[in-house]
């Protein structure tokens, strides 16, 4: 099963992954593609690199499947973190009567 190595950025917060030649990227298409446990292993290795260096906070291997609209988590908590909530969000209007 592929893998990815997610984080949040520790400047922002946001969700990142880990791209190609250890740059972090927004979106999970444009994350390194890990084969395997063990080569997925060796990116976590580089990625607790730039934990130390305060760049990123907790990274850690994601399992990813390819459908055919794209790239997506195996585990609903990881798809959240990379595309977003699974419902529109539109807080209520707090207009007051008086």
């Amino acid at each position: 099963m592929s893998k990815v190595i997610s984080a949040n950025m520790l400047a922002k917060g946001n969700v990142v992954f880990l791209g190609v030649n250890g740059t972090w990227v927004e979106s999970i298409v444009d994350a390194i593609v890990f084969a395997d446990a063990a080569t997925a292993d060796i990116g976590l290795l580089a990625a607790k690199m730039d934990e130390k260096r305060a760049v990123v906070v907790d990274p850690f291997i994601v399992d990813k499947k390819d459908e055919l609209e794209g790239q997506a988590s195996m585990t609903l908590r990881n798809a959240i973190r990379a595309f977003g909530p699974t419902i529109d969000y539109l807080p209520a209007s707090s207009s007051s009567a008086a």
